[in-house]
């Protein structure tokens, strides 16, 4: 039977090709916005803390230097929770760098480092995070998602209820000849599903295109600002997963909007 029902399923969309051409170009806009948001969105929630407090290549985001010591306070710092190594300054003399483990607390070991009065302590201005405005732009790109996949439901509700209304008869034929209710709700999931899929395809094919052309670029001419590090970080399997979040969710939506209306159709309504 579900051969059957994917079968009937692309028979319907080449049958319906040009009003689903429309909904699927509406699909791939969409799309192509949601996986662009995405992709940064899930870095800046769920990599980017563990990618500056992990990666070398940005260990100087969690560094500061200190001036004019011998090393004679070595074992002092070493006293200060949250530091995690004190190197001597190959470039400078008498001076040594010290790594932090979390970024977030550069700050206060500065300070502690401060009250202690051993010496001098600077930090490139470069490598200071603006917290606010990572919490300003986390905050806008989750009203953003929200934004596009609440449009995409109400896209397959719309889609779903005019394709009840056009294959009306359809429906109660399918009915008559023995498809249940889930059979048809079914068939209608496995037509938005290869929409979806399709849409999926050439929306992450431009998302990436877009990025590496425009975003990017963008983001990589503020030059020494803390954001390129949104276009250092790989994180395929967050956008993988979050996707597959997504796609079950549409799913479940088209089978909600279209379960409660063909329940309402009878074959016996064919012969009035």
């Amino acid at each position: 039977m579900k051969i059957r029902l994917i079968e009937l399923a692309i028979m319907n969309i080449k049958a319906t090709f040009k009003r689903n051409l429309i909904y699927g170009l509406i699909f791939i806009i969409c799309l192509t916005l949601l996986i662009s948001v995405i992709t940064y969105w899930s870095k800046l929630y769920f990599s980017f803390d563990q990618y500056l407090n992990s990666a070398e290549e940005v260990k100087h985001y969690r560094q500061c230097k200190l001036l004019k010591d011998t090393g004679s306070h070595i074992k002092i710092l070493n006293g200060i929770s949250g530091i995690e190594s004190i190197e001597k300054d190959t470039e400078q003399a008498n001076a040594f760098i010290i790594t932090v483990k979390d970024y977030r607390i550069v700050e206060k070991v500065l300070a502690e480092i401060e009250n202690l009065d051993i010496g001098a302590v600077e930090r490139d201005s470069s490598t200071v995070i603006d917290k606010e405005m990572l919490n300003m732009i986390k905050t806008g790109m989750s009203v953003v998602l929200v934004m596009i996949i609440l449009f995409m439901t109400l896209i397959i509700r719309i889609n779903i209820s005019q394709s009840l209304d056009d294959r009306y008869h359809e429906i109660a034929i399918y009915k008559m000849v023995g498809y249940s209710s889930n059979h048809i709700s079914a068939l209608l999931l496995f037509e938005n599903l290869i929409l979806l899929l399709g849409g999926f395809g050439a929306g992450y094919l431009l998302s990436m295109i877009i990025a590496k052309l425009i975003i990017d670029p963008k983001i990589n001419s503020l030059s020494g600002d803390w954001l390129n590090l949104l276009t250092l970080q790989d994180r395929t399997y967050l956008l993988l997963v979050w996707m597959l979040v997504v796609l079950l969710y549409l799913s479940l939506s088209t089978v909600l909007a279209a379960k409660k209306n063909i329940t309402k159709i009878s074959p016996v309504q064919l012969i009035k």
